[in-house]
């Protein structure tokens, strides 16, 4: 599922979608494989995106991700590294990589601030209201 955020998005940003938004679609879903398309040109450093995730935030996603492969399909699970620039591959591949081994996170980015966190309500009840009609939210 694709999401369109705003220039700014970041941590928070993110991690409240894969709660709200992501979790509950692979819960209903249950799937037998989960396949990531690992893009790292969400990280703050990418001109190109306007976003603000950190590499803190790829260990978080990836170790809920790999849960949710546990609990879900055997921890049958890929990620393919798709995209990205040198801070974001830098500072989330390695963490990405941890969370999927299991391990602590290697690097610890600079927190930076999220410009889209106050839309996020808006943006959660609209997914919810487009998305009802075919998933449970």
């Amino acid at each position: 599922m694709n999401i369109p955020l705003g220039r700014g998005a970041g941590d928070h940003t993110y991690m409240v979608l894969f709660r709200e938004i992501a979790e509950p679609l692979v819960s209903e879903f249950k799937p037998d494989y989960i396949l990531v398309s690992a893009g790292f040109d969400s990280h703050y450093s990418d001109q190109l995106a306007g976003l603000a995730v950190t590499g803190n935030s790829y260990y978080e996603i990836f170790s809920n991700i790999v849960k949710l492969s546990d609990r879900y399909c055997g921890g049958r699970l890929t990620a393919v590294l798709e995209g990205g620039y040198r801070d974001g591959l830098i500072k989330g591949v390695p963490n990405a990589v941890a969370a999927l081994m299991g391990i602590d996170p290697v690097i610890t980015d600079n927190e930076v601030s999220d410009a889209f966190s106050h839309k996020i309500r808006d943006l959660i009840a609209e997914l919810k209201k487009v998305l009802c009609p075919y998933w449970k939210l």
